[in-house]
Order: C-alpha cells, then sequence, then structure tokens
C-alpha cells in the first residue's frame, strides 16, 4: 500500500536492421555511403592492355577483405572505346568465398556489380571480381581511355557500412588495330556448394562474320511501373510509405532509392521495412543513415507474387516543425529490377508520392507509473471504418523532458511509435519492473483515436483514466481521512512553454480553506506535478476533509487526472475533472 501511495505521489524518480542471407542466384546491393577520406580500404582497378577487337578482363581488386561482406560498385568506361559483352558473366577473384554476383551492363559506358553473401570476403589483398569488356575495333594503337569506380559502397555482415577509397585505372591499346568481327559463344555451368549457387559463363572466340550473343533482359513492358502512394498524416507522426508495383510477376530483385525532403521528413534510426503484399521469400535490407535518402534492396531465387500491390512500406517520422495543411513530396530514383537468372526487367517510375500534413491530433494522459508494485496498460482504439490512423505515444517526466519508461517485450523507451488499421484496438503495456518512475504522456496521431490508461497498483487495485482535456481551469472532488483515504492529483502542461498554477482548496460548504492556497509557478513545458492533497497544502486541516480543488491557469492550458486511494485493496478509483470558470 506505502509503495502504491508512493507512485500516486511524489515517488522518484524500444517485418529491424535487416541481416544479409545467401540468394542463390542473385543479390542486388544498392546504399548511399559516399568514400571516406579517412579509410584504410582502397578498392582499386588495376589497368591493362589490349589490342583492339579483343577482350581483356578487369580485376577489381581491394587492399583488405575482412569483415566486407557485401559491395556494389559501378565500373565507368569511354563507350567509344569499349563495350561490355551482352549476356558476360563476372569471374569471381581470389577474395570470394560463398558470395553471390550479379552484373547489369545494359547501359553503355558502365556495369553495375553487386556482390553479397552472410559471409566476408577473404581476409588480406586480392581481386574481388575480373570484369570483361572488348576494345572496339579500329582504335588506334597506343590509345588510353579511363576506367572508373563510381558509387562505390561496402558493408559488413550486420548491414553496417564499411568505408572505402576508391583508384580508378586504365586500358591501353595495343598492337595494330584490326576490322575482323569477333562473334561469341557462351557456355555457361552451374556449380553448387552447400546451399549457395553461382553461375559461371565462358566466353569462346568463334570465327563468323557475324555476332552471336545471349541476353537475358527482358523487352520493356510499358505497363509495368513502380509509384509510390499518397498518403496524409500529422506533424510530430510516423507514417509508412507503400512502394507500389504494378505487376510482380518475374521480379526477383528489385533496388531503388526514395528521396524525401529532409527538412520535413526523417527515416528513424533502426528502423525496419514493412514487407508487402507482393513479396514472397525476397530479403529485404534497407539503409537510411544518409538525411533525405533510403536505400532499399529486395531478393530472392524466386520472384514476387504476380499482380499489383505493395512491395514494402517504408517509415517516416514528419518533424513537429512542419506546417499543418503543408505538403511534402517524395519520389523513387535509380531503380534496378532483375527476373531470378540476372536479366533486367524494365520499369517506369511514376510521378512521385505525396504526403499531406494534416492537424495532428493529440490525447494527453496526465498521469503514468511503472516500477516495482506499479504497472500500466495504455489502450487506443481508432474509431474509422476507413481510414489506417498512425502516430506515437511520448513519456515525458516531471521535469518535461522525455522519460525512459520499460516496455513489456521490449527496451525502456521514451516513445512508440504505432499504425492503427480501421476498427482495432493496441495495448501497450509497461513492464512493471525497476525502480518506480512517474510521469504523463501525449499521444499524438494523424486521424482522431480514443484511448484510456489502466493502472494496476500492488496492493490498491485498479483503475482506467481517460483522456485528460487540457484546460485553463478545473475542479476535483478531493477527500481525505488520516491513514486512510487520500486524493492524488497529477497536473500536466500540455504547452510548449512554462504556465503557472493557482490552486485552492474549498471545504464542503463551498467556503476557502485556511492554508488553503498555493500558487506553483513555472510549471516546465511538457512537466508535471503529482502530489496527494496533504503534500499540496501541508498546512491546511486535512485530516478528515472532504471538498474540492480548484486549479486556474495562467499562460495556457493544463490536463489533469485525480485518483482516490483507500485503504483497502479495490479502493482504487479514478475522479472527474470538471471544466470550471476562474475565480477572480
Amino acid at each position: 500500500m506505502d509503495r502504491a501511495k508512493r507512485a500516486l505521489g511524489v515517488s522518484r524518480q524500444r517485418a529491424g536492421p535487416a541481416c544479409y542471407r545467401q540468394c542463390s542466384l542473385i543479390l542486388l546491393f544498392l546504399v548511399l555511403a559516399p568514400s571516406s577520406a579517412f579509410s584504410q580500404k582502397v578498392l582499386s582497378v588495376t589497368s591493362q592492355s589490349a589490342a583492339a577487337g579483343s577482350s581483356v578482363s578487369i580485376p577489381v581488386q581491394l587492399n583488405d577483405g575482412s569483415g566486407i561482406a557485401g559491395l556494389q560498385f559501378i565500373l565507368i568506361y569511354d563507350s567509344t572505346v569499349l563495350s561490355y559483352p551482352a549476356g558476360a558473366s563476372l569471374t569471381p577473384g581470389t577474395l570470394i568465398t560463398d558470395h553471390s554476383m550479379v552484373a547489369n551492363g545494359a547501359t553503355a559506358g558502365r556495369v553495375s556489380v553487386a556482390i553479397a553473401s552472410a559471409n566476408s570476403l577473404k581476409s588480406g589483398a586480392g581481386t574481388v571480381v575480373l570484369i570483361p569488356l572488348v576494345v572496339n575495333n579500329q582504335i588506334a594503337p597506343g590509345t588510353q581511355t579511363s576506367l572508373i569506380l563510381s558509387d562505390v559502397s561496402a558493408f559488413n555482415s550486420s548491414g553496417s557500412s564499411v568505408p572505402l577509397e576508391r583508384q580508378g585505372g586504365s586500358v591501353t591499346v595495343s598492337g595494330a588495330s584490326t576490322t575482323t568481327t569477333t562473334a561469341t559463344t557462351t557456355t555457361t555451368t552451374a556449380t553448387t556448394t552447400g546451399s549457395t549457387s553461382t553461375t559461371s559463363a565462358t566466353t569462346t572466340p568463334a570465327t563468323s562474320s557475324t555476332t552471336s550473343t545471349t541476353s537475358t533482359t527482358l523487352p520493356p513492358t510499358s505497363s509495368r511501373s513502380l509509384t509510390l502512394g499518397n498518403k496524409s498524416t500529422a506533424p510530430g507522426s510516423t507514417v509508412s510509405i507503400p512502394v507500389l508495383l504494378s505487376e510482380g510477376s518475374g521480379v526477383a530483385g528489385l533496388q531503388f532509392i526514395l528521396s524525401y525532403d529532409a527538412a520535413v521528413l526523417s527515416y528513424p534510426s533502426g528502423a525496419s521495412l514493412t514487407p508487402g503484399t507482393l513479396i514472397t521469400d525476397q530479403s529485404i535490407v534497407a539503409n537510411g543513415a544518409f538525411p533525405g535518402k533510403v536505400s532499399v534492396v529486395l531478393v530472392s531465387a524466386n520472384s514476387l507474387k504476380s499482380g499489383s500491390g505493395t512491395v514494402v512500406s517504408i517509415p517516416l517520422v514528419v518533424g513537429r516543425q512542419a506546417g499543418a495543411g503543408s505538403q511534402t513530396f517524395l519520389r523513387l530514383t535509380d531503380i534496378l529490377a532483375f527476373d531470378s537468372s540476372g536479366g533486367n526487367i524494365a520499369l517506369q517510375t511514376g510521378p512521385g508520392g505525396v504526403l499531406t500534413l494534416g492537424t495532428p491530433q493529440k490525447l494527453f494522459f496526465a498521469f503514468l507509473a511503472n516500477g516495482t508494485g506499479a504497472a500500466s496498460d495504455f489502450v487506443l482504439t481508432n474509431p474509422s471504418t476507413t481510414d489506417t490512423s498512425s502516430g506515437n505515444l511520448e513519456f515525458f517526466g516531471k521535469d518535461g523532458l522525455p522519460l525512459p519508461v520499460g516496455i513489456a517485450g521490449a527496451s525502456a523507451k521514451n516513445s512508440v511509435n504505432f499504425s492503427l488499421p480501421p476498427m482495432v484496438t493496441l495495448t501497450v503495456s509497461t513492464d512493471g519492473l525497476g525502480d518506480v518512475v512517474v510521469g504523463s504522456i501525449r499521444v499524438t496521431s494523424d486521424h482522431p483515436i480514443g484511448g484510456f490508461v489502466r493502472f494496476a497498483l500492488s496492493g490498491a487495485g485498479i483503475a482506467g483514466v481517460g483522456t485528460s482535456q487540457p484546460l485553463s481551469a478545473f475542479a476535483v472532488p478531493v477527500r481525505r481521512k488520516l491513514g486512510g483515504i487520500n486524493t492524488s492529483i497529477a497536473i500536466q502542461n500540455t504547452e510548449d512553454k512554462p504556465v503557472t498554477l493557482d490552486l485552492s482548496l474549498w471545504d464542503g460548504k463551498g467556503q476557502p480553506v485556511a492554508n488553503g492556497k498555493r500558487a506553483i509557478a513555472n510549471l516546465a513545458a511538457g512537466g508535471q506535478i503529482a502530489q496527494f492533497i496533504n503534500e499540496l497544502f501541508p498546512t491546511a486541516m486535512t485530516d478528515d476533509f472532504q471538498g474540492t480543488l480548484l486549479v486556474q491557469v495562467t499562460g495556457g492550458k493544463v490536463a489533469a487526472t485525480a485518483l482516490e486511494l483507500g485503504s483497502a485493496p479495490g479502493q482504487f478509483t479514478a475522479l472527474p475533472v470538471v471544466p470550471s470558470e476562474s475565480v477572480p
């Protein structure tokens, strides 16, 4: 009982980062990290020489492969001098262990390369891959052309970025030029090691006056597009942005960047993407470490489901400073899609998405308690039959600062995000562990919701309290009996600036109580006070008292919760907080 009273009065006072898993045929990898000028790991291209009309293998090397599980880069070359053979394959280098590899050379002048595994490359220096290029016919001997590494990024097995420096190289045309047309035939062999399959191709020159190539590139499909869904939300809330694909059949790998205005939105640290309706067994990786962009990769040996639907939903947080009624725009860039053989699938890009910022809906709960002998359930209900409501719960201490609260099944958090589909009720429970902490709660959502808090206090019982309406003046019925019944009042400042409280105690006949006045100046923005009647008025006669507490606010509004605690278990009651007129 004493613990319960201390909690009510003046007690002192977490479908995540995704990891890589092996994919048997294809793994796409797209990240945003620029090279670090201070990195000790260097990705480089070894310069080569070859005669006009001949093939040349370009070694891409690392000075140390340890700790790198995934690597992505673009090799840029002069397409007037060099070309990438259609249907060609990369040759694994000395650092490769069980890594899947994919190359896309469909765009002249660039070859996009991605490798990945759940395991790291071999340690030490060596070759990652060899990239086949052909020196175009009739290029003059002595011609030198540059090879440039672009969009270089690497990840470890946990998905964290590994800084890389980069060094380019060159190809020098040797010997005499030739006008001979070289044909190629491609023999493909597959080898399987454990659960990982790799496909390699050997290209052999053939004597013919024509060129024969093998290509898995699918023809463009004008009706296949990747788009963003429009959403509405409120400043201070979290919103999920759906990425929509008009047709998922045949798409085994997909990568893109979602770009947003970093002055308005942010990507939550450690957030996870929500798999959409088209996902089968695809691995999903997201990197949102760089403001204004979230890079997304999904891949599997199997295709997405056929038909139209959602690929993933991406969480973004709207800043509280964002103007209600305004709009902010989202767009998709750097889109690549592949089939299960690594062939490119053409996708159109939609016009982007629009995020409309409505007026935030706010609920206030002036009291929460958690710790030994005390626990709270926060119950939220979405009454809409059509709209999903998204938002968050925030916990604040008496000083108005964020308050970490132990959440059942998770670590301590000072906020919890939620998304409530139509007609769904959500319960967030504290864990009841550790020292008792008390504070207040603010709930922000993009659509109206309802809610209440259910308190469970050891030795007292359980009581439910609805939301607290912000008021500039209110009255509460109070009573106290020495050693038994007592009333606790919790007052929460709902403003973003300090306010002043004037409290007065009135007896059962409506008369002011001697020593029953008190002023509380500068209650901090978001701050809270929670005390029993005898603590609020220590010199007033309240040993056997029944009357009314009147609270008047200067400088804004506050929310309040009143609880009566009895002398026996079960005597635990929420009291009404009644709007009142100010007293001169």
